[in-house]
């Protein structure tokens, strides 16, 4: 693993000051000599004692205050790198620094210049970095909690004074050096913008690079501020618990560009016991947008407690709702909440699933309950199992072919084969005289299992029994004891008549012959579209949920996922027009903050007694919807209108 060099910056003053490095020279100084004393303006005299690293542009000492006989870090550089402003910010910011009393944190309290050279000190932390912790492997889980506790801790007395402090990676971490790790301490700040750290070598921003916040590496229009810290203490995290940062590269470019533009991959592939509290916690400080991130270090370190309380008393997966503690001034995306009972028994039926034979299982709701979104955190669930997930999409008017629910899985199938050439042989030998009929039904997998669909006619002409039992075949074959498959069919009201024949002789294969291939469909709709006399409605399955509408308290925690603390007033109109339904929950506050009958103030949510009168007067969902659509750009209004027309 990739071990940070030391790269002392600073700290930027919230809204300005900052700190310039000008280039300087690749020879390296060669150093103070050993013994050399150093005074301090607060009279306190500092002797060096150990040269601990002599970098391009500074050099890191180990001192020994002379008067009240401790160990302290003095870190020495050339004077006319900083401007006479910068040095009088930097001793502003020391000066305010000094007030922090934390041992998560460690700043820079004294400061002096003495013959062409700056002078810095800090208190000396007892322990290692937690760069060198890492390069034995991933954390544990309390472990993990404890870090993430101390960072934001440290994090909460910085930004409280107006700081940022710019510079979080492993190399300026502390922790104990002895097992298992129980505090971390927070040192080194930035003082100078990444962009204008000319001095580093390309090698150390490489090295860097991981750490930094999308806006602070300067591939967003946005100000640095401090929730960019909150970014890079999630990197952090997100290492400790996976083994390595979720972006690497070989140059600082192509790191950046990942920032930019890819997603980190989901934790529980890396660690299958993590609870889903500390994956969700540390995802939303992952969030590109900073708007979508956790607000403040104080929220975070809310969540992270309660997450390590819970975790302490044996309740290792809580139930929490990122960000419900942040003053918001914007919206952001909601957070998967409620459904704790359907999700129970879906995990109960999933557990143990290498000795199960799989099965069918039902997902009924009415439109807006959110079906989709827990097929979403049951997707997630069973990828942190190790199992495979497929998913299926109905679409409306769109059953012009057999099986095109299926359309999405063969694709998955085949870039499975792709990645692990050796599956083709195991879909071969599964599926032998199966084949003709599987690629009459499926001609994508022709070319692929290495059957001519050329001189191959439709399913009707080989019989549906053999189409049907081809296809039964092909979908026990995808899971395996070492990893069971889990196929997620979606709005599976609008499937054909072969799909529904397909599921329901699955089924009953399943049910008849004990197949013991472990393999699970969840196949969800509509129930406003499924009547009584529905294919869906006479097929047999080992479990059916029925989604409910929220109640009260569930479609509390969702707005305030979005919004964080609202309005007493604001949560019961939206409870009262929504009538449980979570999409419309969220419609009403997006139309409540667009129409600016909710109005960001400083000390949070507050409404436009007018304007959410006008909301209240609605008594209909298609009435506030239309009201979101008149709002639009006409651009927007316009496309809407373009697609309402195709369908």
């Amino acid at each position: 693993m990739r071990t940070p060099r030391h790269c002392a910056n600073g700290l930027r003053m919230k809204g300005g000051g900052n700190i310039i490095m000008r280039d300087q020279p690749d020879n390296l100084s060669p150093g103070e000599p050993i013994g050399k004393k150093i005074e301090f303006r607060s009279g306190d005299p500092i002797q060096l004692i150990q040269l601990l690293s002599n970098q391009t542009s500074e050099q890191t000492y180990l001192g020994k205050d002379l008067n009240h006989g401790g160990q302290v870090i003095v870190k020495s550089f050339s004077a006319d790198i900083l401007s006479k402003k910068t040095k009088d910010e930097l001793e502003t910011q020391i000066e305010i620094l000094r007030s922090i009393q934390s041992p998560f944190f460690a700043p820079f309290i004294q400061i002096t210049e003495q013959h062409e050279k700056i002078y810095l000190v800090r208190r000396h932390v007892q322990g290692c970095s937690l760069s060198e912790q890492l390069q034995k492997g991933p954390l544990t889980i309390p472990e993990t909690l404890s870090i993430g506790i101390s960072l934001l801790s440290a994090l909460n007395d910085i930004h409280i004074l107006g700081l940022i402090h710019q510079n979080i990676s492993p190399t300026n971490v502390i922790v104990n050096d002895t097992a298992p790790i129980t505090q971390a301490t927070l040192i080194d700040t930035s003082f100078a913008p990444t962009s204008e750290r000319t001095s580093l070598s390309s090698s150390m921003k490489t090295e860097l690079a991981p750490y930094l916040a999308p806006e602070q590496a300067g591939l967003l229009k946005i100000d640095v501020n401090p929730i960019s810290d909150l970014y890079s203490v999630g990197i952090l995290l997100y290492e400790c618990v996976a083994g390595l940062p979720p972006f690497s590269g070989d140059n600082m470019g192509e790191i950046l560009q990942q920032h930019l533009s890819q997603s980190p991959k989901d934790l529980g592939l890396f660690n299958r016991d993590l609870p889903s509290a500390l994956n969700k916690a540390i995802q939303k400080m992952l969030r590109k947008d900073p708007n979508d991130r956790y607000q403040t270090a104080f929220s975070a370190l809310v969540d992270f407690k309660s997450i390590s309380d819970n975790f302490d008393k044996g309740n290792w997966d809580p139930p929490l709702v990122p960000g419900l503690h942040d003053n918001r001034s914007t919206l952001t995306e909601p957070s998967f909440v409620g459904r704790t009972e359907e999700m129970d028994v879906l995990k109960t039926f999933f557990r143990d699933t290498s000795q199960r034979g799989g099965g069918m299982l039902f997902l009924e709701a009415e439109s807006g309950m959110g079906k989709s979104w827990l097929m979403e955190e049951l997707s997630q669930f069973a990828l942190q199992k190790g199992l495979w997930v497929l998913h299926g999409q109905g679409l409306d008017q769109g059953a012009s072919r057999p099986f095109q629910l299926f359309s999405n899985i063969v694709e998955e199938v085949i870039r499975k084969i792709s990645e692990n050439p050796e599956f083709i042989k195991i879909l071969q030998h599964q599926l032998s005289d199966h084949l003709e009929p599987l690629c009459s039904a499926l001609p994508e997998l022709s070319p692929i299992l290495g059957n001519d669909s050329s001189q191959l006619l439709g399913p009707d002409v080989f019989g549906e029994t053999r189409c049907l039992e081809a296809f039964s075949v092909f979908i026990n074959s995808l899971g395996s004891a070492e990893q069971p498959a889990l196929i997620l069919l979606d709005d599976c009201q609008w499937a054909d008549d072969m799909t529904f024949k397909l599921l329901a002789n699955w089924e009953r294969q399943k049910r008849e012959q004990n197949t013991n291939s472990p393999v699970f469909v969840v196949a969800a709709f509509r129930s406003e579209e499924v009547d009584a006399h529905h294919h869906l409605r006479k097929m047999e399955s080992q479990i059916h949920i029925s989604l409910k509408p929220f109640g009260s308290l569930e479609t509390r925690k969702l707005v305030e996922s979005m919004a964080g603390p609202l309005p007493i007033k604001t949560l019961d109109v939206i409870e009262q027009i929504s009538q449980g339904s979570p999409f419309m929950a969220t419609s009403v506050l997006r139309g409540m903050v667009e129409s600016q009958a909710l109005v960001p103030k400083r000390k949070g949510w507050e409404e436009d007694k007018e304007a959410m009168a006008k909301i209240q007067s609605s008594q209909h969902d298609a009435e506030i919807l239309s009201r979101r659509i008149e709002l639009l750009p006409p651009l927007i209004s316009k496309l809407i209108g373009i697609g309402a027309v195709i369908g």
